[in-house]
């Protein structure tokens, strides 16, 4: 099971996993916003999923960079209307469709871009004391 203690402090919210923390700010005066952090979340994973391609397929992939944008739908409820990840990868070139393909299908594997589309069950629970 993955964990992740968000602890705050005002429009500050501190993030804690493992063995590592990141700030995120509802202000933008000290971190990224919570919906940044989710796109950021999503980049990673993607970029992650690059690496592990390449280097498994010994694809010279010297440079991964990817950038992950999103709007907030207009209309009630507030959430992201469509995500869009451009992926660029400077110097490098498919040598044809089918690996392109190949390529894609792997990184749809992220575990981060699948929980995103299978929509996941979310339960809130409130602790008293």
């Amino acid at each position: 099971m993955h964990t992740v203690l968000v602890t705050s402090n005002g429009y500050a919210f501190k993030a804690s996993s493992e063995d590592f923390d990141f700030m995120m700010d509802g202000k933008g005066m000290i971190g990224m916003s919570p919906s940044g952090a989710l796109l950021a979340s999503l980049g990673g994973c993607v970029s992650l999923y690059i690496r592990k391609y390449a280097d498994s397929t010994k694809l010279a992939i010297k440079e991964i960079n990817v950038t992950v944008e999103s709007d907030f739908a207009k209309e009630p409820v507030i959430h992201f209307k469509e995500i869009k990840i451009k992926i660029d990868l400077p110097g490098f070139k498919f040598e044809d469709e089918r690996r392109k393909q190949a390529f894609l299908n792997f990184i749809g594997n992220c575990p981060v871009h699948n929980t995103l589309e299978h929509k996941p069950k979310v339960v809130v629970e409130v602790k008293e004391r």
